[in-house]
């Protein structure tokens, strides 16, 4: 799609350099020629014609950087964009991670560096959910109501069901996706809710059903 959108641009470009340009330049140097024979072909006149030929080339590149620029300026409109979202509520030390993200320690990058893990939240993955519901803001009944489940440490858990059930939602309340109603979540004996929401993202995978890759192994695009 690329290479074909950028032939069909080149081809226009051309097309219209063409007819502005060099269509007026040769007929200037054939009306010249033909009623003005006795006119020597200058200099400036030859520059002229070289000049309207250039210009055919220049005006792709130019189109182009002038397009590049468009897209880098949108790119930095979302990225200003992104400043002004405000945080959600269980971003506890936001500030702190803010701060080891733009000005790392030693530390920090060490501790990134060799995937440290001594601080792991939920070592073993024993998970009660006691008399959990949820709803979104934009619907006036909960999507999922009164959930009572155990899930023992390396048990294999499959939630099946309809169209609109709650599969997804399901998903969504262990990474704060969607904010409980009422009851609770313990993941090995901690209420995920009093959980830095950073910590808590990080020791919980989740390979969502709307796809999006970034440049990068797929182990990053797993765990970004």
């Amino acid at each position: 799609m690329i290479y074909a959108l950028n032939g069909w641009f080149k081809s226009r470009v051309l097309i219209a350099t063409l007819f502005i340009m060099l269509v007026p330049s040769y007929s200037y140097i054939l009306y010249t020629l033909y009623f003005f024979p006795e006119t020597v072909v200058t200099k400036d006149l030859v520059y002229f014609v070289l000049i309207a030929a250039w210009m055919a080339s220049s005006m792709i590149i130019l189109l182009n950087l002038i397009c590049e620029l468009e897209v880098n300026l949108i790119s930095l409109e979302r990225c200003i964009n992104f400043t002004e979202i405000p945080n959600e509520e269980n971003y506890l030390n936001y500030d702190i991670h803010k701060k080891n993200f733009l000005y790392p320690s030693k530390n920090h990058i060490k501790k990134i560096v060799e995937n440290n893990r001594e601080d792991v939240l939920f070592p073993f993955g024993h998970i009660k959910i006691e008399n959990v519901s949820a709803k979104y803001v934009t619907k006036r009944d909960p999507v999922l109501k009164s959930l009572n489940i155990e899930v023992l440490p390396g048990e294999k858990i499959g939630v099946v069901g309809r169209t609109g059930a709650g599969k997804t939602s399901f998903i969504k309340i262990f990474w704060k996706g969607l904010d409980l109603s009422e009851g609770r979540i313990i993941i090995d004996g901690r209420d995920i809710s009093r959980i830095d929401l950073k910590y808590l993202r990080k020791e919980i995978m989740v390979v969502s059903q709307e796809t999006a890759l970034f440049s990068g192994t797929i182990r990053e695009n797993l765990d970004p």
